[in-house]
């Protein structure tokens, strides 16, 4: 898996044999399946022993002559096989490889739509390495090389933005240079996931299309809904926030809907929902008097760098009424992006 660039050789070996729905990569452990078998062949040849001299006889000569090793009673073929839990807790110690493991088991994150990417297989082989490199921290970055390989690196500033050590937190979400354009491009693809589908189910458009050809319409509108594309609101009162990403207007049940989508790393997860909802709360108030509706809810799409998905996001899809596949749509152009997005920063300026 290494040669062909599956598997990160510095990457956790404790994900290989773990269950892709947890976050492993569901290689299956031969030696384990060895051992199991052998322990299921034990059993068979002691249950029939007592109605069958052939197997006594079998019983009593194999001692150490096969696997099954028949004569030593206390033999345990399974002694040595670690179990899925175990694992875990080894992934989980690991100070740098542990990160991921220790966030996708926090109590505000879905663990198997986070780790629904893994499980759909749409990603190619390389790709999803180079992901699971990413989320275990063993990226070739210049604060890398330098604090965990012990490489001699002459500048360990960002090589995009030269004002910050150069970790992989920093380049995922935290370049000055890379968020006018690289985090908007991905920013944008999410957006255009919910803007599409909204658009769709309220007869705003008539058909679908792939997400990288869809282009939204800055003003959609019907009798019964308007949709607005990254527009400012003008208000009575000022209001720093004002140009959500995406707003929906039901005419008819007289409310809207202030859709904001942010994809911090995983340590900014939780803060990112709430500053949305703190952020957009006096655009709502306004909204709500000067059009006179009777609701304003705000909708924060929170979706990190990596994939790992809160479970409040599927809380905010079910306010819209659109479907929880739709994670994984998200999910897969988010990590799409960052893996392109950080190849890009790391094979043009190699050198």
């Amino acid at each position: 898996m290494s040669k062909f660039r599956m598997h990160h050789p510095k990457s956790a070996v404790e994900r290989m044999n773990l269950p892709r729905d947890i976050g492993g990569r569901g290689v299956v452990d031969v030696a384990a399946q060895h051992h199991r078998q052998v322990d299921s062949l034990r059993a068979y040849f002691y249950s029939k022993e007592q109605a069958s001299p052939l197997h006594a006889a079998v019983c009593k000569a194999d001692c150490g002559l096969t696997p099954l090793n028949l004569k030593d009673r206390s033999f345990n073929p399974q002694s040595g096989v670690k179990s899925d839990q175990e694992r875990i807790e080894e992934w989980k110690s690991k100070a740098m490889h542990g990160k991921h493991v220790n966030c996708l088991w926090q109590p505000f994150v879905d663990l198997h739509l986070s780790n629904r990417w893994l499980c759909a297989g749409e990603l190619f082989a390389e790709t999803e390495g180079f992901m699971c490199a990413i989320q275990d921290g063993v990226v070739a970055t210049r604060a890398y090389k330098k604090l965990i390989m012990k490489e001699r690196v002459e500048n360990d500033q960002c090589r995009m933005c030269g004002s910050a050590l150069e970790t992989l937190d920093h380049l995922i979400s935290g370049c000055t240079v890379m968020a006018p354009v690289q985090y908007i491009t991905r920013h944008n693809a999410v957006c255009k996931v919910i803007h599409q589908n909204l658009a769709y189910k309220h007869g705003l458009i008539t058909g679908t299309c792939p997400v990288y050809r869809y282009e939204p319409q800055a003003v959609l509108d019907s009798s019964a809904y308007s949709m607005y594309w990254d527009r400012q609101v003008l208000t009575d009162r000022h209001t720093a926030h004002n140009k959500p990403d995406v707003l929906l207007v039901d005419k008819t049940g007289r409310s809207a809907y202030i859709i904001d989508v942010a994809i911090p790393h995983n340590s900014n997860i939780e803060r990112k929902y709430v500053e949305k909802k703190v952020n957009y709360e006096p655009l709502a108030r306004e909204i709500k008097e000067i059009w006179r509706l009777e609701r304003v809810v705000v909708v924060p799409i929170i979706l990190s760098a990596t994939g790992i998905v809160p479970k409040s996001l599927t809380a905010s899809l079910d306010v819209l009424g659109l479907s929880h596949s739709l994670v994984q749509t998200m999910q897969k152009y988010t990590i799409l992006h960052t893996c392109s997005m950080l190849r890009g920063v790391l094979d043009g300026f190699s050198h």
